[in-house]
C-alpha cells in the first residue's frame, strides 16, 4: 500500500502528470505550488526549475475567484458537453448512463460542486479510456 504522505503530498500525482504531461506538470499555477515543493525544490530537481515553477502573482480578481476545479463556466462547458458527447462508443458509457449524462450536459449549468465534480471525473475517466492523452 502507497504511504498517505505520498499521496497527501500530491508528488504521486504530479508523477502521473509528469508521465502523461510534462508540459503541464511543470505548468505555473495561480497562487500556489505543489505541495512536496513548498519549502523547497524535489530532490530530483534543480533550485533554478523550481524557481521557474514558482506560482504567478495573485491578482485581485484571483484573490476572490472560485476554485478553478470547479469553473464549469460558458467557455469550458460546450467543450466537455462535445467530447463527452460526440464520443458514441467511447467505453466510458460502459459505466455511465449516457441519457443521464446528456441530460446533466443539457439542462441549465448545475450548481452543485457534487455535480460538477462528477462531469470533471467522467470526463477525465472519458479521455484515458479512449486513450486520447496518446
Amino acid at each position: 500500500m502507497m504511504p498517505l504522505t505520498f499521496r497527501r503530498d500530491e508528488s504521486l500525482y504530479f508523477r502521473i502528470l509528469k508521465h502523461f504531461s510534462p508540459e503541464l506538470a511543470y505548468h505555473r499555477f495561480a497562487d500556489s505550488r505543489w505541495r512536496f515543493e513548498l519549502d523547497g525544490p524535489m530532490s530530483d530537481s534543480t533550485y533554478k526549475d523550481w524557481l521557474d515553477r514558482a506560482p504567478l502573482p495573485p491578482t485581485a480578481r484571483s484573490q476572490n475567484a472560485h476554485n478553478w476545479r470547479m469553473g464549469y463556466d460558458d467557455y469550458l462547458r460546450p467543450i466537455i458537453k462535445d467530447y463527452l458527447l460526440q464520443n458514441t462508443n467511447s467505453k466510458v458509457f460502459s459505466i455511465v448512463e449516457r441519457k443521464k449524462l446528456e441530460k446533466i450536459l443539457s439542462d441549465p449549468p448545475p450548481t452543485s460542486d457534487n455535480i460538477i465534480c462528477s462531469v470533471f471525473g467522467i470526463f477525465t475517466m472519458a479521455y484515458f479510456l479512449n486513450e486520447d492523452w496518446r
